[in-house]
């Protein structure tokens, strides 16, 4: 199952997380049901979350990079020292 879900988006997991939990919450499934799609669940939540952390890491990288100085320290005042 972990293959398929690392083939899908984003979008169509939270898509079928959401459509799981509605199901879920309309308690009309037999309780075997009930648990396969629980476990099903519990699936996808965990590869959203790592997804999650990992654009939250990318964005950190980022973040720190957009915080450099385009140009080094040494070139900022070129007069002084002089």
């Amino acid at each position: 199952m972990a293959d398929n879900l690392k083939k899908k988006t984003f979008a169509e997991l939270m898509a079928e997380f959401e459509t799981i939990v509605l199901d879920m919450e309309q308690g009309s499934r037999p309780f075997e049901e009930c648990t396969a799609l629980f476990e099903k669940g519990m699936a996808i939540q965990k590869e959203l979350l790592k997804r999650l952390e990992e654009g939250k890491q990318k964005i950190a990288v980022l973040d720190d990079v957009s915080d450099e100085p385009s140009e080094p320290a040494f070139m900022e005042n070129p007069d002084e020292g002089a």
